[in-house]
Order: structure tokens, then sequence, then C-alpha cells
């Protein structure tokens, strides 16, 4: 038997010298983990950032594309010209022609009809962008379902899906068709033809 061990107070302090070691790791330890923990938190909400700036970017991209936005205006308004690349003005732009424009069924068009399919190529492209950022979790959905939205439900309406869903299919838009199928009421629509 050693001195040490016969003396208590050696001992307990002994004791007491593991205890507080064990302690103050178990302290560091639980320090670490929480340091990690919020540094992992601090990348999440940052990269979460990052994806809700670069929908915006994506949004951005088609709105400022003159032939998407063509296409959105033409959705929502009837009536209106525009100015033709060649710099004269279109003819009136009405749903009709719009329609008769996005045929599937031959492939002459006049300079107006080829302006029409050229801006819905454009707005479709970019949905077809948009499609595929958020299949490879560049964007998230929810930051680009809102601002869509309105004209998901343009494009679903009962006059126009049956035009816009033949278009997208000949043409094998199947990135646009993906992204619209996202939206409940473009799924009604699909589910009503």
């Amino acid at each position: 038997m050693s001195a040490d061990s016969a003396n208590p107070l050696a001992v307990w302090s002994e004791i007491l010298t593991w205890w507080m070691a064990i302690v103050s790791g178990l302290f560091a330890a639980w320090q670490g983990i929480r340091e990690w923990r919020e540094s992992n938190l601090q990348r999440s909400e940052d990269l979460r950032w990052k994806r809700a700036e670069m929908a915006k970017t994506c949004l951005d991209e088609i709105r400022h594309d003159a032939g998407a936005a063509a296409a959105m205006k033409m959705l929502d308004w009837q009536n209106l010209r525009f100015k033709l690349p060649d710099g004269h003005d279109s003819r009136q732009i009405v749903r009709e022609f719009r329609h008769r424009s996005l045929r599937t069924t031959e492939l002459t068009f006049d300079t107006d009809e080829q302006f029409v399919r050229d801006c819905y190529d454009a707005f479709f492209d970019g949905l077809q962008a948009i499609e595929h950022y958020v299949n490879i979790r560049l964007i998230e959905f929810a930051d680009v379902s809102q601002p869509l939205g309105y004209y998901v439900e343009l494009l679903a309406s009962p006059e126009e899906f049956p035009v816009m869903k033949s278009y997208l299919t000949e043409y094998r838009f199947d990135g646009t068709l993906g992204l619209l199928d996202r939206f409940p009421i473009w799924q009604q629509a699909s589910a009503k033809s």
C-alpha cells in the first residue's frame, strides 16, 4: 500500500481532480457541440438566403427577357400591340390569334405569328430552367410558386389549357410541364382534359 493511498485526504483530492477533469471535458464537449450546431444553423440560413436570391434572379431573368415578358403580357391582356424585331408594330394580339399562332399542325407562320411563338418559347424556356433548378435543389419551389402562380392559373384556364398543353407537349417542353404539374390548378386542369 502506498503512502498516498493511506491518506484519505489525498484520495479524495485525487477523486475530486478526476471529477473536475471529467466535468470540464463534458462541458467543453457540450460547448463544442453547441458551437458546431450554431455554425451549421448559420450555414443553413446562409444557404437558404442564397437559394432565395437565386430564385429571384431566375424570375427576374424571365421578367427582363423581352419575349418572355411579352408572352406573360399576352396572357394577361387582350388587344395589345408589340414592337416586332424588325421595328414594326404587331397587329393587335387577341386570344384567338395567339391560339392560332401556337398551333402545332403546320410549320408556316406569318411574322406576327412567329413573334408570338418566339415569345412563348422564351417564356417556356425560362420555366424549364426554373424546374431544372428546383430539381437540383439550387432553388426552392416555394420561392417561385407565388410569383408564377398567377400565370399558371391563366395557363390552366379552360380557354388556354388545351392550346398550351398541346404546344408544350408537341415541342417537348418537359421541364415546363414538370414545373406546371407542381401547381394544383394545373393538375386540376389536366384531370379535366
